[in-house]
């Protein structure tokens, strides 16, 4: 009897920890959407929400499973909604999705804004109706360039963000709508500085950006992330991280 009490418990001290693993080890996905989450070039995810998420799992007894993977956004949401221990970043947390999942954040704001040049003091505009006096750049099928249609912008579409910076700083459009980071990291890598932007006004400033978990993952481990979240923008740590990519 003692042998097999032995046995048992060993079985059950097995099962323990492999249950513990299963509980603590996600498998983490992203996108490429600079400068929140890109790769470098050894492929290894990079950017201003990844180094958030890395920090609060630092702050965790949770672990990421062979680090932060970086996928196509339609893989990385279809494994999100049918794998349990998988968590997606930058997720929009819009109404469609509150239910269907898990939530830690927000990570970043997500507020479009309109931008033009510093120097263009021609530009006078101070909500949305006294914009639609100018052209704005935009992205055929990127949907924030489809709501500056809707409603009721002259649109100037090309094919990719960084041919609109490029006209924007030739004068050739008068507008660029982007979120406050990407604005940052698109004048650096063309060579420029963020001061040589300026606010207009606010163009789309409904959501925010979250980790996601699958719904049916262990819910204290989204409130192990969320504690170490709140923890770092109190800290100093997440304003830190943000103003590097302010420069």
């Amino acid at each position: 009897m003692r042998i097999q009490s032995h046995i048992f418990a060993i079985v059950i001290m097995f099962l323990s920890v492999s249950m513990t693993v299963k509980a603590d080890n996600y498998k983490v996905f992203t996108e490429q959407m600079p400068p929140y989450n890109y790769g470098n070039k050894k492929g290894v995810a990079v950017g201003f929400c990844s180094e958030i998420v890395r920090e609060m799992f630092n702050r965790t007894d949770l672990t990421i499973k062979n680090d932060i993977s970086l996928i196509p956004w339609a893989r990385a949401y279809n494994f999100l909604e049918n794998q349990d221990d998988v968590m997606v970043f930058s997720m929009t947390r819009s109404d469609e999705r509150e239910k269907k999942f898990q939530w830690v954040g927000p990570l970043a704001q997500r507020t479009i804004w309109l931008w033009k040049l510093a120097s263009r003091n021609d530009i006078k505009a101070t909500n949305l109706s006294d914009a639609k006096k100018y052209t704005v750049g935009g992205v055929y099928e990127f949907a924030s360039s489809e709501y500056l249609q809707k409603q009721g912008f002259k649109v100037d579409m090309v094919s990719s963000i960084d041919q609109n910076w490029k006209k924007l700083l030739l004068n050739r459009i008068d507008l660029v709508s982007a979120l406050e980071l990407e604005a940052a990291f698109s004048m650096q890598q063309l060579d420029r500085t963020f001061k040589d932007l300026e606010k207009v006004t606010v163009l789309d400033d409904r959501y925010e950006y979250y980790l996601a978990i699958n719904i049916n993952s262990d819910p204290s481990n989204a409130k192990k992330l969320q504690a170490a979240l709140d923890q770092m923008k109190v800290d100093g740590t997440y304003e830190n991280i943000r103003n590097k990519y302010l420069r």
